[in-house]
């Protein structure tokens, strides 16, 4: 596993070479550990799938509406210029 440690240059100058680079691989193995508890957790395809469609069906929704608006207030500033 690769880390880059961006907050290495903020370790404390007080920690002596040898403890910070012990508590840079414990930040590692800690981040490691993480990872593998996220990508433990098993994901149903069937909720993915259901969520894909669900966003697609609220998009459309949505673009159906902004579509009857437009053409109602279209609508509405024709009347109001005859």
């Amino acid at each position: 596993m690769m880390l880059f440690d961006k907050s290495r240059d903020n370790i404390d100058e007080s920690i002596a070479k040898k403890d910070q680079k012990a508590l840079r691989m414990k930040r590692g193995q800690a981040l490691e550990k993480l990872g593998e508890i996220f990508t433990a957790i098993p994901v149903v395809e069937s909720e993915i799938k259901k969520n894909s469609n669900e966003l697609y069906e609220e998009a459309a929704v949505a673009a159906m509406l902004e579509t009857v608006k437009r053409k109602e207030e279209e609508n509405f500033r024709a009347s109001i210029k005859q």
